[in-house]
């Protein structure tokens, strides 16, 4: 059961990777232009409402966008401030084509190729949501002893568990061997 969780936080990490590259290779927005479309009332903060009536001038549904919020807004304020926007919405790997929004775009262009993009980033908003509500529901049915396994993986009683210690747990109790690539994901997933 412990090893399926794995499982899916490496599959539902690798989804949300693949469309986060997708999106940053759009060509259309910088990740601060993206804010700043967002930023309706320019303070620097994202609200509910904002990213609700973004989407709705453009007919695109986000479900829950409430707890995008939550997962999205590390410091809890209940807003999405910009390191918060572009922690979530970046790659952690390089990607090719992620150059600035080009200069030359006329408005007609960048019009047509705002939807497009917001249709991807609803995509992506929809996918971390997802993740989140599959992630937590498999926590809840396995009801794991966490002390127990913390103990377990802590060998040399330091308090804390690196990402590597895991990974060689998790291989060396479960048989399964984690991809250098999926660990930051992992490592982002499980740290609370």
């Amino acid at each position: 059961m412990f090893l399926r969780f794995i499982k899916t936080l490496v599959r539902q990490n690798r989804a949300i990777e693949d469309a986060k590259v997708q999106l940053f290779s759009h060509k259309t927005f910088s990740l601060e232009d993206s804010f700043r479309l967002f930023d309706i009332n320019q303070n620097g903060k994202l609200s509910e409402a904002e990213l609700n009536q973004v989407f709705g001038e453009h007919n695109i549904l986000l479900s829950d966008v409430q707890r995008l919020i939550e997962i999205v807004d590390t410091d809890q304020d209940g807003t999405i401030e910009l390191d918060e926007w572009v922690a979530a919405l970046k790659p952690r790997r390089p990607c090719r084509g992620a150059d600035p929004a080009s200069p030359y775009l006329s408005i007609e262009q960048k019009k047509l190729f705002q939807r497009a993009w917001l249709e991807q980033l609803a995509a992506l908003f929809g996918l971390i949501i997802q993740a989140d509500v599959e992630v937590n529901e498999k926590r809840n049915q396995l009801q794991l002893d966490g002390e127990r396994l913390f103990n377990d993986m802590d060998r040399h009683c330091m308090g804390y568990i690196s990402i590597n210690a895991f990974a060689n747990w998790v291989c060396d109790n479960c048989g399964f061997h984690l991809c250098d690539e999926d660990l930051p994901g992992l490592e982002t997933s499980l740290d609370g």
